[in-house]
Formats: structure tokens, sequence, C-alpha cells
């Protein structure tokens, strides 16, 4: 046996039956279940408008599903999935508001429900254009004239804004 060399072969396989072989397991295997999923879940319908939002100021613009958005994506999941998304975009937006008007009371807060589009200008007058349809049912975009716009970690709003706006 290589793993026992100068054993002999008989004190060597006495040695090795506790321990079901010589070379260490490298992964262990859980089975898990398996969930069967729709292929429609997480994905965001398209917008029912074609509206373009405006941005030319230092602001902090919190995107949001239209209502026919919102029903199809209801419609398309789980009633689970609905409302543990919908429920984790109200606290998110609540509190990534809170930390603007009690900190960063400069910065303009825009909504932006009812569109598709969100357009900054920048300094330079050159546009930066954002589809909201790729994007997550609710966000929160920042953005300074003399920079590119940024989507914002909600979660971690405090840094988010702390690195975008004070950073030149």
């Amino acid at each position: 046996m290589r793993c026992f060399k100068g054993f002999k072969a008989g004190a060597a396989l006495l040695l090795v039956l506790p321990w079901s072989g010589c070379n260490p397991k490298t992964e262990s295997r859980v089975e898990r279940p398996i969930i069967a999923t729709d292929s429609a879940m997480f994905n965001k319908p398209p917008s029912s408008f074609q509206d373009t939002l405006v941005l030319s100021s230092e602001s902090a613009v919190f995107f949001n599903s239209d209502s026919i958005q919102l029903k199809k994506f209801k419609d398309a999941n789980s009633e689970m999935i609905f409302k543990s998304t919908t429920h984790d975009c109200i606290y998110q937006q609540k509190n990534a508001r809170k930390v603007l008007h009690e900190y960063w009371i400069k910065i303009v807060v825009r909504d932006a429900t009812n569109y598709r589009y969100l357009m900054f200008v920048r300094k330079n007058r050159n546009p930066v254009v954002v589809d909201l349809n790729p994007l997550d049912l609710c966000g929160l975009f920042l953005f300074e004239p003399g920079k590119e716009p940024v989507q914002a970690d909600m979660m971690n709003i405090e840094t988010a804004l702390g690195n975008y706006f004070k950073s030149n």
C-alpha cells in the first residue's frame, strides 16, 4: 500500500480499515432538495411608460416600478416573492430617504415611478441615459453633474452617499 511505506501489508490494512482510504475527501456532498423555479421568477416586466426624467443638478433619484409592472411581476411570481421584494423596496427606500433628510439636506430627492429612462446631463452637456427596464423593481441613483451617475447600494446608504458626494 502506497500510504504506509515501511509497514507490512497486513498491518497497513488494519490501520486503513477505520478510515475508508488514504486520500482525504476533498468535498462532502449534502443532498439539497431541488426547488422548482418559474423561468419568469425575479424578472421585471418592461415598463408601460416610455418617458424620460431629465436631471441636471445634484440629486438622489429613487426609481420604482409602475403599477402595471408590479401587477405583472406579482402574476409571474409567488405571493411570498412578491411580498418580500416589495417589502425590501419600501424599507430600503424609507431608510435611504431618512438618511438623506437628516444628513444630506442639500441633495435634491427626486422620484421616478412612471419613467422608463433617466437622463443625467453632466457639466460638459454630454448626457448619460439609463434604461430602468433591466434594473431591479426599485433602486436609487446618485448624481452630481461633474461625475458619472451611480446606482447606490441602499443597504449601505451612508457609505454610498459619503463615497459619491464627498469624493472629487
